[in-house]
């Protein structure tokens, strides 16, 4: 056992004279944190770390051969606008992150090389207005698509080049309203180059 000057005290654990586990407590309140605890393997590499903060935050890290695989944060003391922040690593880059918010909404990322190419945001407790919104990236990590479900069935498909919104299609997929899909095209700043509505009944109105 060892104190600390700043009033922090460190219990170190051994199995067979291997470091087992470590408990750090900040006594004294002088750091963000109130404990660290690590466990370790059977020969002493770092298996697993948790971190207890002051505003109720918890972060749980897991390793495999000294290098982190996952973590967890925890806002058990609902002090941020999300309850859980979960992220896995593979070769010691990011490879997945998953965001539940108080609300119940989730984000879920997906990345290649460290890099953003997918994400999906859900609606579980419907309280948006849509039920989920799918983005595709590039290997560059430069936006490809997105695609909205409304709770109302409308669908809506964007499509980007360069990151520049270049076309939009919406889908009446439950057929409440008066028009089956509306297309829209778009010039290089931005504006509609082209429209077209088709109806229920197959007229369409076309500008631009």
């Amino acid at each position: 056992e060892i104190n600390y000057d700043d009033g922090s005290n460190l219990v170190m654990t051994f199995a067979g004279g291997v470091l087992a586990s470590t408990d750090h407590q900040d006594l004294a309140d002088a750091y963000a944190w109130t404990r660290i605890t690590t466990t370790h393997t059977g020969t002493g590499a770092l298996a697993s770390r948790h971190y207890e903060f002051d505003d109720g935050l918890e972060l749980d890290q897991t390793f495999t051969a000294g290098v982190m695989t996952s973590q967890t944060h925890s806002d058990i003391g609902d002090a941020f606008n999300w309850t859980s922040i979960l992220t896995n690593y593979a070769a010691g880059q990011i490879s997945s992150r998953t965001l539940t918010y108080d609300d119940g909404t989730a984000l879920t990322q997906t990345f290649t090389s460290g890099v953003l190419t997918h994400q999906l945001q859900t609606d579980a407790l419907n309280v948006m207005a849509w039920s989920q919104i799918e983005t595709n990236y590039s290997a560059a990590g430069v936006i490809l698509s997105r695609i909205y479900d409304y709770d109302t069935g409308i669908r809506l498909t964007q499509t980007f080049a360069g990151g520049v919104l270049t076309s939009a299609l919406h889908n009446d997929t439950l057929n409440t309203a008066a028009w089956s899909t509306i297309q829209t095209t778009f010039g290089a700043g931005g504006a509609t180059a082209m429209s077209r509505v088709t109806l229920d009944g197959g007229v369409q109105y076309v500008a631009g």
